[in-house]
């Protein structure tokens, strides 16, 4: 497992508030989520990534009759079908009721029930999150992918997704590390608001979540991170690729 000492820069804020993100959020990702699932980029990254995690089994324990999966920010549910043959049950949560509808709708055209894999409309950072969400919880893992770098305040999200979790649970994220501005990045700056993130600030977000000593693992192309294809979600056209170089954080709920 790769750990690298390099100093942690402090991740790059663009200070939106939460109010003002999360609404932009929604939008974007609901125009987009009936396109998301058929770009073979992000499927080519979550194949990536869904490798590491499984080649990581003394980190991230799935047991295929037991193991009750939390996908937060699931989006379509690419991560949740590519897990969902090494664990019991998944429920996905996603801000965007249009992801939401999509990861249902492909879930029951796969025959599955609902005690299988479905996903709900939530946001556990949002001061109002609802009291119906109160059975989610005791999960074994709580995987949340490419996610944290559009949520305003990852720490309040780490601790509240770490809530989920059974004791002993674990907690698998998986983001970029800090990067500068990437080509044709202003075009989402609403929706962005960090610019990846270094191992110090992750290392203290868990701490505080009561996750434990974070175990950080690099993925992607020998280290050197996933590529990542920016489309203009007006025109689908795609504006630039870029590679980054991206990590999984493993925390465990004490």
């Amino acid at each position: 497992m790769s750990h690298s000492h390099s100093h942690d820069h402090h991740s790059h804020s663009h200070g939106h508030s939460h109010d003002d993100i999360h609404s932009a959020n929604k939008q974007f990702f609901d125009k987009i989520s009936t396109t998301y699932s058929h770009q073979s980029s992000h499927r080519a990254v979550i194949e990536t990534i869904t490798k590491a995690i499984l080649s990581e089994p003394s980190l991230i324990p799935l047991n295929e009759s037991s193991t009750r999966l939390l996908d937060y920010a699931c989006g379509p549910g690419l991560v949740s079908k590519a897990l969902l043959a090494h664990v019991a049950s998944i429920v996905g949560m996603d801000l965007s009721p249009g992801m939401v509808d999509e990861y249902n709708t492909a879930a029951s055209n796969q025959g599955l029930g609902r005690s299988e894999m479905h996903a709900v409309v939530a946001d556990l950072c949002s001061p109002d999150s609802s009291p119906s969400l109160e059975e989610y919880a005791g999960f074994d893992v709580a995987v949340c992918s490419f996610a944290f770098h559009h949520i305003p305040d990852p720490a309040l999200a780490a601790r509240k997704i770490a809530e989920r979790l059974k004791s002993g649970g674990v907690f698998v994220l998986v983001d970029f590390r800090t990067h500068g501005e990437i080509p044709g990045g202003e075009a989402f700056r609403h929706i962005v608001a960090h610019n990846g993130f270094g191992e110090g600030e992750v290392a203290r977000w868990f701490e505080e979540a009561g996750l434990g000593e974070v175990k950080w693992v690099d993925v992607g192309d020998g280290g050197k991170g996933v590529s990542v294809v920016v489309t203009n979600p007006d025109t689908g056209e795609e504006v630039v690729s870029v590679k980054k170089e991206a990590f999984i954080a493993v925390g465990r709920r004490g």
